[in-house]
């Protein structure tokens, strides 16, 4: 009886603040809408991913009547547990979850949706939509709680690179998977974290070390893609990206999110550059597959290129400091010439020196 009581207070504390979390953000209906780029069988046919949120006193609900409906592809799920995780990353980011977290919110969702999916619908890749759904939800309450909210990611807690076939050297059937991190967008007094975001927290993106130990892959370049994070005073986090040459004959299946949809800065932020998937024959030709393919095949000596996506920015980039503008173009994160076009920095690539009547001249301040 004396551990049950203390578990009941420690929910009643949890919900104290998680509604006078709740009560400081501005009643109001508040609604966005993002995509899917499709349903992972269906090529090319977007998924409406439109949420709408009610804050009224100390109670939140989120609405997913106007989410599209449950597809033919593998990404279903029930449960509405982007709901959830979005609730808490809002208000009580830092304190452990437990029942009375959750106490304040209130989900609509009639069935047959995409979350909450009736038999013989399919489930095989239920959290594919998670990243969206939650990225959406954020984007909703951006106008409310602006020092809350980051822009846009790229629609995927990873990027997915699958190989299989024979290995010729052992005669033995192999299956490598390979999560390629993403940036994630940049955040109301930090830039987004570049190739970071892997699920769950644990796991890692694979040594090219080991792929090559294991495999008949050959990782040729693993490297940030400029530019590939939204400009703003906070800047989004880089994609990544992958060069993978076979070694052997080779079945790919390779997986990114919102290509269609880019993923979106905020308060004048620009949007992130999405990700990318290009084949390259062994005689050079070489072939764009949009978000993603099942199956494909690959001679040896073909390259799969897979670049993940870049975080949105959020801010006006002419308010990020020349000095940091200067250190991106550096770094390699943005190139000298967006340094000029996008931000208003004269930087000189080989220097690092900034040309400040320039730079006040692009800036409008000369």
């Amino acid at each position: 009886a004396t551990v049950m009581a203390a578990v009941g207070e420690v929910w009643d504390q949890s919900e104290r603040l998680a509604r006078a979390e709740v009560a400081a953000i501005p009643d109001g209906t508040y609604e966005a809408a993002s995509c899917l780029d499709d349903d992972g069988y269906t090529p090319g046919r977007h998924l409406a991913i439109h949420v709408r949120v009610v804050v009224a006193g100390t109670e939140m609900t989120i609405d997913f009547s106007p989410i599209a409906d449950q597809a033919m592809g593998p990404i279903n799920s029930v449960g509405c547990a982007p709901a959830y995780m979005a609730f808490k990353a809002l208000t009580t980011p830092r304190r452990p979850p437990d029942e009375g977290c959750f106490r304040p919110l209130r989900i609509v969702i009639p069935p047959g949706k995409l979350l909450s999916a009736v038999p013989p619908a399919a489930f095989g890749s239920w959290s594919w939509p998670f990243p969206t759904v939650m990225d959406v939800i954020f984007k909703a309450m951006a106008p409310a709680i602006p020092h809350k909210v980051a822009a846009g990611n790229c629609g995927m807690p990873y990027g997915a690179g699958f190989f299989h076939g024979t290995d010729p050297e052992t005669g033995r059937t192999f299956v490598s998977l390979s999560l390629l991190p993403v940036g994630w967008g940049g955040r109301p007094t930090a830039d987004g974290v570049t190739a970071g975001g892997m699920i769950l927290g644990f796991i890692r993106d694979t040594p090219a070390e080991v792929t090559e130990t294991l495999y008949p892959l050959l990782v040729e370049r693993v490297g940030f893609v400029t530019n590939s994070g939204g400009v703003g005073r906070y800047r989004g986090g880089l994609g990544v990206e992958y060069r993978f040459r076979c070694l052997a004959d080779t079945f790919t299946n390779v997986e990114l999110g919102r290509t269609a949809c880019p993923p979106w800065g905020l308060f004048g932020g620009g949007e992130g550059q999405p990700g990318a998937n290009v084949i390259e024959q062994p005689d050079g030709s070489r072939r764009a597959l949009g978000n993603g393919a099942m199956n494909l095949r690959l001679p040896a000596g073909a390259r799969a290129v897979v670049r993940t996506g870049g975080g949105g920015g959020c801010g006006d980039p002419r308010a990020r400091t020349a000095e940091r503008v200067r250190d991106d173009v550096l770094d390699g994160y943005v190139s000298a010439a967006a340094a000029r076009a996008q931000y208003g920095v004269a930087v000189d690539p080989e220097t690092g020196a900034i040309d400040e009547a320039e730079t006040a001249r692009l800036r409008g301040n000369g």
